[in-house]
């Protein structure tokens, strides 16, 4: 029986405004390189790393940069981060009133630094719903800790994972034992459950 639902925030609850940060960089004199391999950077900080801390990501992108970076960069890049544009978020909320009614407990599980999400979930009327929100600063998904501290004192088949991410929200979490449901608009072919609405995932407990 499931009684844990854990959820991705990042184009599973929200729309970040991730397509909008080159003009944040090009406002901070970030390199063309930089502007234009940003997600790919920091995919490749996540496939090599066990969780996001500040110094080690100033370091590692200071690589590909004209300057070494300082803290200031990254707490200005933080505050960008939260100004989300404005977005329907009804569906996500009828699904965790959803959890909450049938006494799930929720939390976030998402591989950006936590305090940044939990802001985006306020702005969007969304943190009230949530036990409890772990973010990259604490375990980087698809690391087996990361799934651990999310599921706290429940057992992998006490929970389910639901995100748009195949491989970190679904695969690495089936893998465990975990319950886990693939968010996503696409047509895609594969043996996980699959919703193209969140509201859809009321079927499955």
């Amino acid at each position: 029986m499931i009684k844990k639902v854990i959820f991705d925030i990042d184009y599973t609850l929200l729309v970040p405004n991730y397509d909008d940060e080159k003009e944040f960089f090009k406002n901070t004199s970030m390199n063309d390189y930089f502007l234009n391999h940003i997600g790919e950077l920091l995919e490749e900080y996540e496939r090599t790393h066990t969780r996001y801390e500040v110094q080690e990501l100033l370091h590692y992108l200071s690589q590909y940069t004209s300057k070494p970076l300082q803290e200031d960069f990254l707490y200005n890049w933080f505050s960008f981060n939260t100004k989300l544009k404005e977005q329907d978020v009804s569906e996500s909320k009828e699904i965790l009133q959803y959890c909450k009614q049938k006494g799930l407990e929720i939390v976030a599980l998402t591989n950006w630094f936590t305090e940044v999400q939990r802001q985006k979930l306020e702005k969007v009327g969304l943190s009230p719903y949530f036990d409890e929100i772990y973010g990259g600063d604490v375990w980087l998904k698809p690391h087996r800790e990361s799934y651990l501290t999310a599921v706290g004192s429940r057992s992998f088949e006490e929970c389910v994972m639901i995100g748009n991410n195949l491989s970190v929200d679904v695969m690495a979490p089936a893998q465990l034992g975990m319950h886990a449901i693939h968010y996503t608009q696409k047509e895609v072919q594969h043996e996980y459950a699959k919703v193209k609405k969140l509201t859809d995932i009321k079927k499955y407990f």
